[in-house]
């Protein structure tokens, strides 16, 4: 798999152009963006949110955290139902919390997180529950670079089996899925982008072709830098 022109997500020079948006659709997402205090249910448009990660991204790169919605009021909405605007399929990785590095507040992002990101039953009926229960538009599959899960498939495909069982079971099943991109990518972070692009035509193909297709769904796949704290959008 080619990894392709990548784009990065900044604000400074963001253009909805970037996330394949006309200006047509820019008048229609933008308006409510700097109101900090959405109300259940809005932000419904895909690449609403979309734009909603992009910003919160920037301003954890940045330094000027909002930390928005974690207050008493925002608890109290959230109390009898919740309405994330996006699913965030990422790493378990500790250095890795979505909320954190989008900066979204409570009830914001329905999060599914195993090592590796790998899509196994259980995470793809949580992800199914976030989309079909919750109503969110847009699932984000976010990658890091350093990541353990991969370097363990890596090994796995040089010989390693000193596994403990679980680990070994979890790492047969992410090397299975990854066969040909394993023997193709030498480098870590490339193999972990591949990996992603790999989950989201799992994801687009496979189990959400019809709402992709109609854009009431939108899946995205991303990258994190350890270092910078930056998310890189990937190409679909």
């Amino acid at each position: 798999m080619g990894i392709g022109r990548r784009k990065f997500i900044r604000l400074g020079g963001f253009s909805l152009l970037t996330l394949g948006m006309g200006c047509a659709a820019r008048e229609e997402v933008r308006p409510r963006l700097d109101v900090p205090g959405l109300a259940l249910g809005e932000g419904r448009n895909p690449q609403f949110s979309l734009q909603r990660l992009v910003e919160g991204n920037e301003r954890f790169v940045s330094g000027n955290l909002t930390n928005p919605r974690r207050n008493q009021a925002r608890r109290d909405t959230l109390l009898k139902k919740q309405r994330p605007f996006a699913v965030i399929v990422s790493c378990s990785d500790s250095r890795v919390p979505p909320e954190v590095i989008f900066d979204q507040g409570l009830g914001d992002l329905f999060v599914v997180r195993t090592a590796g990101h790998g899509l196994d039953s259980a995470a793809l009926g949580t992800i199914e529950y976030g989309l079909k229960v919750l109503g969110a538009p847009l699932v984000m599959v976010l990658g890091h670079s350093s990541c353990g899960a991969m370097q363990a498939v890596r090994s796995y495909e040089e010989g390693e089996r000193g596994f403990d069982e679980n680990i070994k079971a979890l790492v047969e099943g992410l090397h299975s899925n990854l066969t040909a991109e394993v023997k193709h990518y030498n480098d870590l972070s490339e193999l972990t982008k591949a990996h992603v692009k790999k989950s989201i035509k799992q994801l687009t193909r496979l189990h959400y072709p019809a709402a992709v297709k109609d854009g009431s769904l939108v899946v995205r796949g991303g990258f994190y830098d350890l270092q910078t704290g930056r998310v890189e959008l990937l190409e679909p």
